[in-house]
């Protein structure tokens, strides 16, 4: 199929003047073919579906982002003996360090376990456990 430039007109065969607005058609090498209808369904379907993995993809990072777990083998944390030291260390209490043997630094290796039995006097506080690695058998209070 071809069709006119000018008006849209569609033809199964090279004409030389439009049938319909009677200009004249560029050579048989200018006319664009139209394409064909099923193909170009197949061709947005599989465009939508690249599209909606893509998005499902992206969700799921975002998703994995937001439920994962700070304390689980983050480096560097550090966690109090009691909530009386974690309230002292004030604002930047997850990188505070207070000198004494009641706090550490979680290792890239320790895993740690939350104990959800005991409450806390901040919601963003958390009572943890590690169960293996460099301080095991320790516990704990950590900024959640």
């Amino acid at each position: 199929m071809y069709v006119c430039p000018s008006c849209g007109f569609l033809s199964n065969e090279r004409l030389i003047f439009c049938a319909s607005c009677g200009k004249r058609l560029p050579g048989g090498e200018d006319l664009r073919a139209v394409a064909d209808p099923v193909r170009e369904r197949r061709r947005v379907r599989l465009l939508y579906a690249w599209l909606s993995v893509w998005v499902l993809a992206l969700a799921g990072a975002v998703l994995f982002t937001v439920g994962y777990d700070p304390t689980a083998g983050h480096a560097g944390r550090v966690v109090y003996g009691d909530e009386t030291l974690l309230e002292s260390a004030g604002r930047d209490a997850s990188t505070k360090l207070i000198p004494g043997n009641q706090t550490f630094r979680l290792s890239r290796s320790d895993q740690v376990e939350r104990m959800n039995n005991l409450p806390t006097r901040s919601p963003r506080n958390a009572w943890i456990r590690i169960t293996s690695g460099p301080h095991a058998g320790r516990s704990g209070v950590v900024v959640w």
